[in-house]
């Protein structure tokens, strides 16, 4: 698909009437600039633990989506914002989002969270209070991918909890693992955010140029099978391979058979850091 026919069909409301029983509106209001030299889809979020190939441009354009407003579907009973570029659109743009979704009055789910790595804390805050001002999010989710993110995580917490249940049923944290850090500072990372009362949701990173053999434990910063299955019995999440739940022992066969390849794709994560 070129880029020129994708921008086209992104101007183009979806047509319910194919799935009668569906109750949300998606609505997409903005998308990073289609570039097919880079071989992968680019995403402008700068966060930390994301090694998503950017292409020859540290940013990419942010492309704006005109018609987004009349995508929404007046007899569904939600909206589900699937931007992962929302928090980087002109504020002109993203008024007109929030006022499309107040007067639509139903509840909003901004899918890729209001607290996305790269975007500054001022900014952040500007657009919290801009959403609060009328939108009701089903959950407001957010984001602490380390321990030094913690203290900004909170002041955007105390934001959201400032605006009241009006605005958000429910508080979520994003949490990623078996990244950048060993596992006794990922664990206590998680119980500072269980503290707060957020619904912690783990996630664990596996490199973007991960393309050999599966699962991916890094074992660069400390990390074995038996971490992954420790904090998926406490913490849950989805975790990509179901085998690394299953262990006869405390000899990990599946860990010692998967280092060679471990070694060579950390070595090549080593060099993009």
């Amino acid at each position: 698909m070129t880029g020129d026919l994708e921008a086209r069909l992104d101007e183009v409301k979806p047509d319910y009437s194919l799935v009668p029983d569906w109750r949300t509106s998606i609505l997409i209001t903005s998308k990073f600039d289609y570039r097919p030299d880079a071989g992968l889809a680019i995403c402008p979020r700068a966060c930390a633990h994301c090694r998503m190939p950017k292409g020859s441009d540290a940013t990419p354009r942010v492309r704006l989506v005109s018609s987004f407003a009349q995508h929404i579907e007046p007899r569904h009973s939600s909206v589900a914002v699937w931007d992962n570029t929302l928090m980087l659109t002109p504020r002109e743009h993203f008024l007109r989002l929030t006022r499309a979704l107040a007067d639509h009055g139903a509840p909003v789910d901004v899918a890729c969270g209001l607290m996305p790595g790269g975007v500054a804390e001022d900014e952040l805050r500007w657009r919290i209070a801009a959403l609060s001002d009328g939108v009701r999010l089903q959950v407001a989710r957010l984001e602490c991918n380390a321990a030094g993110e913690i203290d900004r995580f909170r002041r955007m917490l105390a934001l959201v909890r400032r605006a009241g249940e009006s605005f958000a049923e429910r508080v979520q944290v994003f949490a990623v693992v078996n990244a950048n850090e060993p596992p006794v500072v990922a664990w206590e990372r998680l119980e500072l955010l269980r503290e707060t009362g957020a619904q912690v949701e783990v996630v664990y990173f596996t490199p973007h140029n991960w393309y050999e053999a599966r699962p991916f434990v890094n074992t660069a910063h400390g990390w074995r099978a038996a971490d992954l299955r420790r904090f998926h019995d406490e913490w849950g999440g989805f975790l990509q391979n179901v085998e690394l739940l299953a262990s006869d022992g405390e000899e990990d066969e599946g860990e010692v058979h998967l280092v060679p390849d471990l070694e060579k794709s950390m070595a090549a994560f080593a060099r993009q850091n």
